[in-house]
């Protein structure tokens, strides 16, 4: 059974929100990138999707570790929710996402119930339900239940 808490308590967040701290810095401040992305400047979407689209690909590659055929859908994940963002800010869905912390906060959100999804429709018995594809060089590689 696969379980993704969509609503996050502080410590889970901050713990989700470390697993990308590593990547590019963003140089300049979230604010007036958000605001120049409400206004629909490209340069923008270009900035922060440089700096965040590693950070949702390493969360999406973490949460599905152990999931049946859906460990390769890490960066299609990110990019969804990427995507979702986006086409969110443009259509006004998202006013009061003023600061990093909120943004990041609201992309994890995203991208969660993208791995939600991935991960149900994994498990789908015409995707091969919890069959596990076994690579064996002497009887053949085959599914097994």
């Amino acid at each position: 059974m696969i379980r993704i808490v969509v609503h996050l308590d502080s410590r889970k967040l901050q713990r989700l929100a470390s697993c990308g701290r590593v990547f590019m810095p963003i140089e300049e401040a979230v604010t007036p990138l958000l605001a120049r992305l409400r206004a629909g400047e490209s340069a923008a979407v270009d900035r922060l999707w440089f700096h965040y689209f590693p950070r949702l690909t390493e969360l999406a590659h973490r949460q599905l570790q152990g999931v049946p055929h859906a460990a390769a859908y890490d960066e299609d994940v990110a990019l969804s929710a990427f995507k979702s963002f986006c086409r969110g800010i443009g259509e006004g869905r998202f006013p009061d996402i003023a600061d990093r912390d909120e943004l990041w906060s609201l992309l994890i959100t995203i991208t969660l119930h993208k791995v939600f999804h991935v991960a149900r429709d994994a498990k789908r018995l015409k995707r091969g339900g919890n069959q596990k594809f076994v690579i064996d060089n002497r009887s053949g590689s085959r599914w097994i239940d």
